[in-house]
């Protein structure tokens, strides 16, 4: 029996689904890979600079003064997972709705947890390609997962308190940390 022509749409519209989706998926791998591999960097590679003169008045904010070794432990464990297509809640808040309401929004972290959901591309989309840009915004969640807001953050950094522009923090620690962003 030959195909009609709503057939023929159907299996095309089929077939760009199951590429967008593939494309979607490759996309969200290369992610994950930077991703990892920023987390890799601040386990690794910080500088005494980053520690001494950024990191350390963060984490001295809290009572239990956290410690590097607990930063690179949380870098080392985070999990990535993708903002887009996640089906979490966490603390009765849907996570996938905030990435699909806010396109701007690269990333969500649970605070005192080790989990860190992104944005597919979000490595490359913000600041072009540059790597501090992303390895300071990895740090940033990273800060979160420790259990920090971002108005504490902002304190500690001496930034200004703008709940609406929190990517100050992850401008601060890429030109601190990480080079010019």
């Amino acid at each position: 029996m030959p195909f009609v022509s709503s057939d023929i749409a159907s299996i095309k519209a089929f077939g760009e689904a199951t590429l967008g989706a593939a494309l979607d998926q490759e996309e969200w791998q290369d992610t994950r890979v930077r991703l990892s591999n920023a987390a890799g960097y601040i386990a690794d590679g910080l500088t005494e600079t980053c520690w001494e003169g950024t990191l350390s008045s963060i984490l001295n904010r809290r009572s239990d003064n956290l410690t590097r070794a607990e930063l690179t432990a949380a870098a080392r464990r985070v999990r990535f997972e993708n903002g887009l297509t996640t089906a979490d809640v966490v603390v009765g808040t849907t996570i996938r709705p905030l990435f699909e309401e806010e396109p701007g929004r690269y990333a969500t972290a649970v605070i005192d947890g080790s989990v860190v959901y992104w944005r597919p591309g979000a490595t490359s989309e913000k600041r072009g390609s540059d790597p501090a840009w992303m390895y300071a915004a990895v740090l940033h969640e990273l800060l979160h997962n420790l259990g920090f807001w971002d108005d504490d953050i902002q304190k500690a950094l001496g930034l200004p308190l703008d709940p609406l522009d929190t990517e100050n923090i992850s401008r601060a620690l890429a030109t601190r940390c990480f080079g010019p962003a």
